[in-house]
């Protein structure tokens, strides 16, 4: 029985893994024997629960309806604690609370709000936008699950590649999690939605793409790059901190705004 590709483990392997969220709308990219029912299990509570509820991957499954593994449509609010707890802040002052996203059967979204003086802004015109902070704990689980799948992707493609020490680091940070200092994940703003409904060339039917994903080599840099919606989100595969100058070769045709958002560790660490 080959190892785990996160935890070395001889298995067993019991389930099989969507290597992109059956949430995001995944249904056939699967990977088999490679991810160990114990790391299965702990992702989906410790990592991807998290991911796919507070951050902007869940906004993205409201906008699109996807449906859980349950069949419920997402209805998600991005309101942090009042107080932290644990050892990765994610109370902020800048941070809307009690701001509720829901999706539909007919396809809409609609937005509710506890704050009658937040709504009284909203329908007077004075309030045009919702702020949520990206903390700590909101980068340091989005980058944990971005390495997930990268590392996933590696597997199905190559299963020794995904093992190859260059990812050990990644692989550490993306199975225990943070030791010392957040791995700085990129974002960037595409020119181009990716959920615009477009016809068949051929066919008389409609379709729109929800995510698209690559891995590109910059230099000596492996680089996982998630698309969705009208949003970029990487992570370097083998190096936590490379020469920030590489994001400027990312930059093209398709999103011309790419950077690296992190924490450095004097700002979260208590």
């Amino acid at each position: 029985m080959d190892e785990c590709i996160f935890c070395y483990e001889k298995g067993p392997y019991n389930t099989i893994e969507h290597i992109i969220p059956k949430s995001l709308g995944n249904d056939d990219f699967l990977l088999h024997n490679c991810v160990c029912d114990k790391c299965q299990n702990y992702f989906g509570r410790a990592v991807q629960s998290f991911v796919l509820l507070k951050t902007p991957f869940a906004f993205w499954r409201v906008k699109y309806g996807t449906k859980s593994k349950k069949g419920k449509l997402p209805s998600i609010d991005f309101s942090v604690p009042k107080k932290d707890k644990g050892k990765l802040p994610i109370v902020s002052k800048h941070n809307d609370q009690f701001v509720n996203f829901t999706a539909h059967d007919n396809g809409s979204m609609s937005v509710s709000m506890q704050d009658k003086k937040m709504l009284e802004d909203v329908q007077n015109g004075d309030k045009t936008s919702f702020k949520f902070l990206l903390s700590p704990k909101h980068l340091v689980l989005m980058g944990r699950f971005l390495g997930k799948m990268a590392i996933e992707i590696l597997a199905d493609d190559n299963r020794s590649f995904a093992l190859h020490k260059d990812f050990n680091k990644l692989r550490k940070y993306t199975r225990q999690g943070i030791t010392k200092s957040i791995w700085p994940i990129i974002n960037g703003q595409l020119v181009d939605h990716l959920d615009i409904w477009k016809k068949h060339p051929t066919k008389d039917e409609e379709s729109c793409t929800l995510y698209h994903y690559s891995i590109v080599k910059v230099d000596s840099l492996h680089i996982f790059i998630f698309d969705i919606g009208w949003e970029r989100w990487g992570i370097v595969l083998n190096s936590q901190f490379p020469d920030p100058s590489i994001i400027n070769q990312l930059n093209n045709t398709e999103c011309e705004s790419h950077k690296f958002i992190w924490y450095r560790d004097d700002e979260w660490r208590k």
